[in-house]
């Protein structure tokens, strides 16, 4: 009997190449249209991740209170709306991030750095704050955003320190070899 694992002909899908096609029509919709939909995209992540985390929450704001009544409060506040209001902040979170940086991208002409990532951070932590319910929402809008700005800038900037400076000698070569032994889809280029 062979171990070869032979294909069935009918339905197959090839995920790659619907990524690519997704893409590629993506890159062809006008600069607010790809907005909108990388922020959309985005968000249906961050819900679906923000709600399964939400279920998993099983932490006793009590216990907490011994040592930190702060921190009890805290708790009790994001877990307040349970499942669904970790699934909304998170959505609008990653929504906003991905939509402003590929915005500020755009409207850089593609430079990448680190004041764009800081901008695209302040603004999802003010939309973060102001859907989250806080107290003074303002106040509390530009604290956040002010926070996760200065936050990701450090992050990116940390970051940076471990890219390498030149190319990988080895994995070039090995994607020659790839390329000449005629597998060109084990990269992407």
């Amino acid at each position: 009997m062979s171990t070869a694992t032979q294909s069935k002909p009918g339905f197959s899908l090839d995920f790659t190449q619907i990524q690519t096609q997704y893409a590629n029509w993506l890159k062809r919709q006008p600069p607010a249209v790809e907005v909108a939909v990388t922020g959309l995209t985005s968000s249906v992540q961050g819900v679906f991740i923000g709600y399964l985390l939400g279920s998993m929450t099983n932490m006793d704001p009590g216990a907490a209170a011994k040592d930190n009544p702060a921190m009890a409060n805290q708790l009790k506040v994001l877990q307040a709306g349970g499942p669904w209001a970790q699934a909304r902040n998170l959505g609008v979170l990653t929504g906003v991030n991905s939509a402003l940086t590929l915005a500020i991208k755009k409207a850089r002409k593609g430079k990448d750095d680190v004041w764009g990532a800081m901008g695209a951070s302040f603004g999802s932590g003010m939309a973060y704050s102001i859907v989250s319910g806080a107290p003074n929402p303002i106040q509390s809008a530009i604290t956040t955003g002010a926070a996760f700005a200065l936050f990701n800038g450090l992050f990116y900037q940390i970051g940076q320190n471990f890219k390498p400076e030149s190319t990988d000698t080895e994995y070039e070569r090995g994607k020659y070899m790839l390329r000449t032994l005629g597998y060109p889809g084990f990269f992407h280029v």
